[in-house]
């Protein structure tokens, strides 16, 4: 039985739902289990100072000890993997909103950000609750958003795109190696990681502590102590050291030298301490970053990739012509064994002991100095690997949409079949097919209310973002350039401004028409019902100046309009200027849209039909003249 996209999200949400609550209640037991080794353990170490019961006191505490750490461990892990169970869930959550359609429940964290004035992000609606976006944009790192921004906005050659597709075509089937990456992400890292940080941390001086000498040092005095404890735990033994056994004789001078041994461990830990701090919380500074690069770049280098796009990225983590993974997984390793210092009996006792820290430290110390300078080029390669995991998401959830075909061309160029709007649920979206090959060409979109023009407008625009994203497309198939776009659809007024609903369009159409004539590249234009703030006189008269200067700079695109007087430069403009509308339908005194794009000219009207339909009350007769 093949899954559907829909039906294989559901059963993805049932498992980590039932995942996260097994592994919660794991968690609560052993919650009361460490608190209770705890106290077992503090009990034993207060009876190590009573030589009456020191041979109970010793194995309870160590031995206590021992179990704790190994349950702080396990902890450690389970509370990681719920942590894995609710990403992998709320992953799942908003992919099942966006196969749906319900883009307004798809959480995003910090959408993609445009400024007032870019070319055509507001008019698409990149920016709305409903935004298209929502469909491709799961990133975490605040400099994989940039990167899908720079794409949105970048002029790239259809090789470049074309090279993004087959990679995102490469990673769209590795569902789990793509939910590590962001899993690594999500957990290990924040959402402004910025690798070039990790220079200042390769230019933190080494305490001397971590040098051969006081290193020597260091391991022997751990040893010393190790041994020392281990003695001292076997002569308290009574069922291991009899009183007339050899080791009986060193009993006393062992436990009187229990309170000197320990001291001398505390002062050599605390005075390693005090010239390592900085060093340790310079590399903890940025351990959330060195893990998520660690953890995202391991998992990468083993994908084997066949896109060239990613083997190029898979390229540049080889350090001196070896895998990085090895070295990577090495300073994980390091990373995880420091982060026991957050608990303070662990951290204690493990220094104590054997001077944990100093070890560890030493260990990061060698691998930053062999490969260190390495680390934030690898780092760099997260953002377009979690950028292209993003377009592979989307390519996954709809795997009817094709990639376009993309032409390095001269002139504007689409040419489409069965173009449609994927903000739009699939049971309720009506695709059209159409064509617009060259420059300096002019459709005008004429129709009734409601039926369909801005949307088709908007169709049109997104898919194009889509190709030069280098996602795939709402269509059955699409042919097209990567021009220039700009769009005028959704006007705003500003009280606090003083800036009038005319005078804000007239603004928006200056920009428009002031890049169109500065740059002579391919630029495709979505102009909707254009200058409507005026009378009709001098909207007409605004309006063929404004096709004049399009057509005049070479520019293409479409326009919408109810002025039927427009209609008629068709004629005047021979292969130029195109007509096209969408048309309502009456039937049973019910009024219908189809919503299907037909070449030609529309004359009917339907407002006073849509004030009727809504049981306007108002009376229209005596004002109609013979007019419907």
């Amino acid at each position: 039985m093949a899954w559907t996209p829909q039906q294989a999200i559901e059963r993805r949400i049932t498992v980590y739902r039932s995942r996260e609550n097994r592994i919660q209640a794991r968690i609560n037991f052993l919650a009361v289990v460490r608190i209770a080794v705890f106290l077992v353990s503090l009990v034993g170490g207060a009876l190590i100072f009573s030589p009456a019961v020191r041979w109970l006191g010793l194995p309870t505490f160590f031995g206590g000890a021992g179990v704790f750490l190994y349950l702080m461990v396990v902890h450690d892990r389970c509370y990681r993997f719920r942590e894995w169970c609710r990403f992998m869930l709320r992953a799942a959550e908003n992919d099942l909103a966006r196969v749906t359609g319900r883009l307004a429940d798809v959480e995003v964290t910090a959408p993609i950000d445009f400024p007032p004035d870019h070319p055509f992000a507001h008019d698409l609606d990149f920016g709305t609750p409903y935004s298209v976006l929502k469909l491709i944009d799961n990133c975490y790192h605040q400099r994989a958003k940039a990167l899908l921004r720079q794409w949105i906005d970048g002029t790239d050659s259809a090789a470049s795109i074309e090279a993004r597709q087959a990679a995102v075509a490469d990673l769209a089937p590795r569902v789990r190696l793509r939910a590590r990456f962001g899993l690594a992400a999500w957990l290990d890292s924040r959402p402004d990681l910025d690798p070039s940080d990790l220079a200042a941390w390769l230019r933190e001086p080494e305490p001397w502590t971590l040098g051969l000498p006081a290193y020597v040092f260091g391991r022997l005095s751990a040893a010393a102590a190790l041994i020392y404890f281990a003695l001292l735990v076997l002569v308290n033994s009574p069922a291991l050291v009899a009183p007339g056994d050899t080791l009986f004789v060193y009993k006393g001078l062992l436990d009187s030298m229990f309170l000197p041994v320990l001291g001398w461990q505390f002062a050599v830990f605390a005075f390693f301490d005090f010239f390592q701090k900085r060093f340790y919380a310079a590399f903890m500074q940025r351990g959330r970053t060195i893990a998520a690069v660690c953890a995202v770049m391991s998992h990468f280098e083993r994908l084997r990739p066949e896109a060239p796009l990613l083997q190029e990225i898979q390229t540049g983590l080889a350090f001196e012509g070896q895998s990085a993974t090895e070295r990577l997984r090495l300073l994980l390793a390091v990373n995880e064994k420091l982060q026991y210092r957050g608990n303070g009996f662990a951290h204690v006792l493990l220094n104590v002991l054997c001077l944990w820290d100093q070890h560890q430290l030493r260990r990061l110390a060698g691998w930053r100095r062999r490969y260190g300078q390495a680390l934030p080029q690898w780092g760099e390669q997260v953002f377009p690997i979690e950028a292209l995991s993003a377009l592979a998401n989307f390519h996954r959830l709809f795997p009817e949409y094709p990639f376009p075909t993309l032409v390095d061309a001269d002139a504007v160029h689409i040419e489409a079949t069965a173009l449609a709007h994927p903000g739009i649920r699939a049971e309720d979206r009506v695709g059209n097919d159409y064509q617009l090959q060259g420059n300096g060409l002019l459709h005008l979109v004429t129709g009734s209310n409601m039926s369909g023009k801005s949307t088709f407008l908007r169709t049109c625009g997104v898919n194009l973002v889509l190709a030069r994203l280098g996602a795939p497309v709402c269509a059955e198939a699409l042919t097209c350039s990567v021009p220039r776009l700009w769009t005028s659809i959704r006007i705003q007024d500003s009280l606090a401004e003083g800036v009038s609903y005319f005078y804000a369009e007239v603004k928006r159409i200056k920009l428009i028409l002031d890049e169109i004539a500065r740059d002579e590249t391919p630029a495709f234009y979505l102009l909707d019902e254009i200058l409507k703030g005026t009378n009709s006189r001098e909207r007409l008269i605004a309006c063929r100046a404004m096709v004049d200067f399009l057509i005049h700079h070479k520019a293409s695109g479409l326009i919408t309009t109810h002025d039927l007087e427009l209609i008629s430069l068709e004629g005047e403009y021979q292969g130029e200027i195109l007509n096209y509308h969408f048309q309502e339908h009456i039937k049973d005194e019910a009024m219908f849209f189809d919503y299907r794009l037909k070449r030609g000219q529309l004359t009917s009207t339907n407002a006073l039909r849509v004030l009727r339909f809504a049981e306007v009350p108002l009376d229209f007769a005596r004002y109609e003249d013979g007019a419907d």
